[in-house]
């Protein structure tokens, strides 16, 4: 008999495990769309927003060229993104000044020379004005200024 009491609590215990799990199977495809909803709402709402202020896109390029990097000095905005784009024949390693210990703001080095059609982009925290040069011809050089 406690044989018998046994087995049914096993399959009861096995019906009841089966049943949470199809349920929790259930959930998770809801909350998936809704999550979806709400992702789209906000990217939507954040467009929204850039569109009625005319912000300034947040990432900016410059381009090196033979004749160095252009624009020369760029202004951006707190927490935007800059990227240099090698068009030259010459290797670009872009780097904060001073020539050559890069320490004027620290993590501001692409610590190596690219080819042409190579990229380095990085992302200005800090307010200042930030002056760069190419590791590789320092004579070369150009200005970020944070506002």
């Amino acid at each position: 008999m406690a044989k018998i009491l046994l087995g049914v609590a096993a399959v009861v215990v096995l019906g009841v495990g089966v049943w949470a799990f199809t349920q929790t199977g259930n959930n998770d495809g809801g909350d998936t769309s809704s999550r979806a909803e709400t992702s789209q709402s906000s990217d939507q709402t954040n467009g929204d927003r850039q569109a009625q202020n005319n912000e300034q896109p947040s990432e900016h390029a410059v381009a090196f060229t033979n004749e160095g990097f252009s624009p020369e000095t760029i202004t951006i905005e707190q927490g935007e993104t800059v990227t240099w784009t090698n068009k030259s024949q010459e290797k670009m390693w872009v780097a904060s000044s001073v020539h050559p210990t890069h320490n004027q703001l620290p993590g501001f080095d692409q610590r190596e020379g690219v080819d042409e059609g190579a990229s380095y982009s990085y992302q200005f925290q800090k307010k200042g004005e930030w002056s760069y040069h190419n590791h590789l011809r320092p004579s070369d050089k150009g200005t970020v200024i944070v506002e």
